[in-house]
């Protein structure tokens, strides 16, 4: 009989559309270089299929996949949610260049780790073959995570000034805010809409405070990828708890005090117009955000 099961869910498994787009993603060449991926996606995907949510908790994910011991803290071991965030950005380049005309796209929304399934016809983002545009998506992608790092050298280099002046700050952002609103609406309200969400980019200081504590430059792979660990500044520290709290800041997302009062206050704005904001930290930005 329990045969019989397993020959049934292998045939359900090989004409379910669901299965087939997991496996054209993980023969994918970003995927074939590393099992844990293949591993974590097949898991995430198979568990909600199969409507077992329970297994989807962060605890279950660490022990099934990563091989944590069940009694593990997931506040002391950021594993899962840093691998997690590394295959959201791999399923976004998958859709965005070999799975761009997949008729059925697979995301993992932030805040949760259930993958959902939804029609291609529900893009964010258009929908285009052209071989040259693809070329120029590509550089396009390059180009703003140089600017965006550029950006936050930039902040970095005044970040004195803005922890200083942050109540002045936060007097003219929101009396600016509040002038714009009354005397002249549609200029506001053009940022503002009822139909989808406001992005708010928000200063990044984690790689500042990564760059002084390990007394050296980082680069842009490592600041993309924090996963990645610089033994190099683990020796310059040479503490336990040092190195666990550059780990926390290189996995956390940290900003200014300034940045989070201005999110505050256009998170009001936004609501008194029927609109809500969603906050994204630099790093976090993906071609399709434009």
């Amino acid at each position: 009989m329990s045969v019989n099961k397993d020959v049934s869910a292998a045939l359900k498994a090989s004409t379910d559309e669901r299965f087939q787009l997991l496996e054209r993603i993980v023969s994918t060449p970003p995927f074939q270089k590393s099992q844990r991926f293949r591993d974590l996606l097949r898991y995430l995907v198979e568990k909600s299929i199969h409507g077992e949510h329970g297994d989807l908790s962060e605890t279950k994910i660490g022990v099934q996949v990563f091989h944590r011991s069940p009694g593990y803290s997931p506040v002391e071991d950021s594993t899962v949610r840093v691998h997690i965030r590394q295959l959201r950005t791999k399923l976004y380049e998958y859709f965005d260049d070999e799975g761009r005309n997949e008729t059925l796209i697979l995301e993992i929304p932030k805040g949760g780790f259930l993958p959902v399934f939804r029609p291609a016809n529900q893009r964010r983002y258009g929908s285009f073959t052209t071989e040259a545009f693809k070329l120029t998506a590509k550089n396009l992608r390059r180009n703003i995570l140089v600017w965006t790092l550029s950006a936050i050298s930039v902040l970095l280099a005044i970040g004195c000034f803005i922890f200083a002046y942050q109540s002045h700050l936060k007097a003219v952002a929101l009396l600016h805010l509040k002038t714009v609103a009354q005397t002249n609406p549609e200029p506001i309200d053009t940022i503002f809409s009822k139909v989808q969400y406001t992005t708010v980019v928000v200063g990044d200081v984690n790689y500042g405070i990564n760059e002084m504590l390990a007394g050296r430059e980082g680069t842009l792979q490592e600041y993309l990828d924090t996963n990645v660990q610089a033994s190099s500044a683990h020796t310059q520290v040479g503490s336990e708890n040092m190195e666990r709290l550059m780990h926390y800041i290189k996995t956390s997302s940290l900003t200014s005090y300034a940045d989070a009062v201005v999110v505050a206050d256009l998170a009001a704005l936004a609501n008194e117009r029927g609109s809500r904001v969603q906050v994204r930290l630099a790093r976090e930005l993906h071609l399709r955000d434009f």
